[in-house]
C-alpha cells in the first residue's frame, strides 16, 4: 500500500514530467535561441517553486504522523509545541488591523486561528496547524529543507538522502559525505541560479535546456531519496 510521502512522490514527479516536457516542445515563432532560453529560464522558477512545495508538503505530512503517533502530549516533540505557539502569535501580530471597517473579520479569524492552535495543544490532535508549522523563511537550500525536518525530531535530514543508494549512484559515489556535500552544492548553486534569474530582467547567465535536465534529474533523486528516509523512519518509530 502506498504512503502518504509515495502519493506526494508521485504528485511532484508528474509536474517534473510536465517541466521537462515544456523545455522539450519544439519551438514556433520568434527567435529560436531566446525562446528556448526563456523556456529553460521559466522552467528553472517552475521547478524551484514546485520543489519547495514538495519539501513543505512531505515535512508537514512528516509532522504530522510524529504528532498523531504520539501517546500523548508529552510525547510530542518540544520543537513542534514551541514554534507552532510562536508563530501563531507572531502571525496575529503581523495582521493586526489599521482600520476599523477591518477588526470584526480580522478578530474573528485570529479567534479561530487562536482556537485551533489552543485546542491543538490541549490533546486534540485533529486540529490542522501544519500550514503554520511548516513553512520555509528562506529559498529551499539544504540549510533550510534540514530545519523543516528537525521540528518533528529528525535531524540533518539532507544527510540522512545522501547516505541511500539512490543518491550515492547519482553521484558515482561511495562516501554518504562526499554525496552530501554534492547535493549541498548542487542545490546552492541551483538557487543562486534561480534568483538570478528571478532578479534581472536580462539574467547574466542563461540556464539551457542540458542544465534544466539536470535540474530536474537531481530534484527527482532527492524526491526518491527523501521519500525513502521518511519511509524507513515512519516504519521504524511506529515498531
Amino acid at each position: 500500500m502506498a504512503s502518504i510521502f509515495d502519493i506526494v512522490l508521485e504528485e511532484f514527479n508528474d509536474d517534473l514530467d510536465a517541466i521537462d516536457a515544456l523545455v522539450a516542445a519544439p519551438v514556433q515563432g520568434g527567435s529560436a535561441a531566446k525562446v528556448k532560453v526563456a523556456a529553460a529560464n521559466s522552467a528553472t522558477l517552475l521547478v524551484a517553486a514546485r520543489f519547495e512545495e514538495f519539501v513543505r508538503q512531505m515535512a508537514r505530512e512528516y509532522a504530522r504522523i510524529v504528532v498523531t503517533t504520539a501517546e500523548n502530549f508529552d510525547k510530542v516533540p518540544k520543537d513542534i509545541k514551541s514554534t507552532i505557539w510562536k508563530r501563531t502569535l507572531a502571525s496575529l501580530a503581523k495582521s493586526a488591523p489599521d482600520k476599523s471597517d477591518d477588526v470584526v473579520t480580522f478578530f474573528a479569524q485570529a479567534s479561530m486561528k487562536f482556537s485551533t492552535v489552543l485546542d491543538f495543544c490541549k490533546g486534540d490532535y485533529s486540529r490542522d496547524i501544519y500550514l503554520d508549522l511548516i513553512h520555509n523563511e528562506t529559498n529551499m537550500r539544504p540549510n533550510q529543507i534540514n530545519e523543516l525536518f528537525k521540528i518533528s525530531g529528525l535531524s540533518d535530514v539532507c544527510a540522512k538522502c545522501a547516505s541511500t543508494n539512490v543518491f550515492m549512484d547519482h553521484y558515482l559515489e561511495t562516501e554518504p559525505g562526499r554525496a552530501n556535500e554534492k547535493i549541498r552544492e548542487d542545490i546552492n548553486e541551483f538557487f543562486k541560479r534561480r534568483n538570478d534569474i528571478a532578479h534581472a530582467l536580462r539574467p547574466s547567465s542563461a540556464t539551457g535546456e542540458t542544465i534544466i535536465n539536470e535540474d530536474i534529474k537531481l530534484f527527482r533523486a532527492f524526491g526518491v531519496s527523501l521519500c525513502e528516509v521518511l519511509n524507513s523512519k515512519t516504519l521504524v518509530d511506529a515498531a
